[in-house]
């Protein structure tokens, strides 16, 4: 920026503030998106089209699923594979009472994890 002079900053600046109002315009759709969904559901509920309450519910859980379980020791590799407990603890995906130290698997009480205890946590 020392090598700029005032007329190209202005410049910048005002590309700057006209992206800032796209932006803006864009999060007002989606918000008024968002609003128009939530009255919808609203509306199938008090008209008793939604069955709420009945059959199974799925819920998003925080732990991966089995097929996902995390290795017990990270490769090393640069590229991250999915099952890396290293990606899996900065995603929030490993188990709960799981972290990992020295790249390896460990519980809440710093010992190693065995694969018969992560299926067991998990």
């Amino acid at each position: 920026m020392d090598g700029m002079g005032k007329k190209k900053l202005r410049k910048e600046l005002k590309k700057l503030r006209a992206d800032l109002r796209k932006v803006e315009r864009r999060l007002e759709r989606a918000q008024e998106q968002i609003a128009a969904v939530q009255q919808a559901q609203q509306a199938q509920v008090a008209a008793g089209r939604l069955d709420i309450g009945q059959g199974p519910v799925e819920v998003e859980t925080v732990c991966a699923p089995k097929a996902l379980l995390p290795k017990t020791e990270c490769c090393g590799s640069r590229k991250r594979c999915a099952r890396c407990p290293i990606l899996m603890l900065k995603e929030g995906t490993l188990p709960d009472g799981l972290t990992v130290k020295h790249r390896k698997l460990v519980g809440a009480d710093g010992k190693r994890v065995t694969k018969k205890q992560l299926t067991s946590v998990a």
